[in-house]
């Protein structure tokens, strides 16, 4: 490989590397510090389990895991105009965020373009205060958002913030917590949907992936304007 020229970034510094094979430092939850890898050690693997269609695709948006590939998928295929099928588009579902700067520089090196939408879980840290968590454990777990945001912003070069708010630019969508929130409070109607395909057998479990894909399918409410612009920002890859 060569030509490669990204920012990889863990707490304290960014590394530069240039497609050299040991000059990479292994990325994984605990972010870039650990032995140096290459892509090539990562890339069979990664690319068998995570991403096979994207490979072949003309563009591919990388995402943090199923429900959300289900969303877009399902919203895009309600209409030619959004339509990410008919331009050669995928969307793969990476596993988490940590795995996406991963999965951006092998499609980059490979020259499959590539945007990435995931999450800026902001609303973290008061979901596990709710639900009793102990002080140290919330503290972790804010800490650990803060730099797989970081690190992650500043791979993209984008201006790095600890928790940014919900923006869909070009390269990148971040929501400023999860997806679930922003179905429920900007596409009326989401959740009655949602228990409506779950009530009707059409699959089962609201965290479904397939509970997602039905329902984005048969909304007849206006999407969010977010979800809407993730998806032109990644058919503009294709012109």
């Amino acid at each position: 490989m060569s030509g490669l020229d990204h920012r990889l970034a863990d707490s304290s510094s960014v590394f530069r590397f240039h497609g050299a094979p040991n000059t990479w430092t292994g990325l994984g939850a605990g972010g870039l510090a650990g032995s140096l890898h290459s892509v090539q050690v990562h890339l069979d693997a990664v690319a068998a389990s995570k991403l096979s269609e994207a490979l072949f695709a003309n563009a591919a948006i990388l995402v943090e895991g199923t429900t959300d590939k289900a969303v877009l998928e399902g919203l895009a295929e309600k209409s030619s105009v959004t339509s990410l099928l008919s331009r050669g588009i995928t969307v793969a579902d990476v596993g988490g965020k940590s795995n996406i700067m991963l999965a951006h520089a092998i499609l980059t090196e490979l020259g499959v373009p590539c945007c990435t939408m995931f999450d800026g879980d902001r609303d973290g840290g008061d979901i596990m205060r709710a639900r009793g968590k102990a002080a140290d454990k919330i503290a972790e777990k804010v800490a650990k958002d803060i730099a797989d945001n970081r690190k992650l912003l500043t791979y993209l070069e984008a201006d790095v913030e600890d928790f940014p708010d919900t923006v869909a630019h070009a390269r990148y969508a971040v929501l400023e917590d999860t997806l679930e929130p922003l179905l429920n409070s900007q596409w009326t109607g989401w959740d009655d949907e949602a228990r409506a395909v779950v009530a009707e057998g059409l699959a089962t479990g609201k965290k479904n992936a397939l509970v997602y894909f039905i329902t984005a399918r048969r909304m007849t409410t206006p999407p969010p304007r977010f979800l809407l612009d993730v998806l032109r920002h990644a058919q503009n890859l294709t012109i």
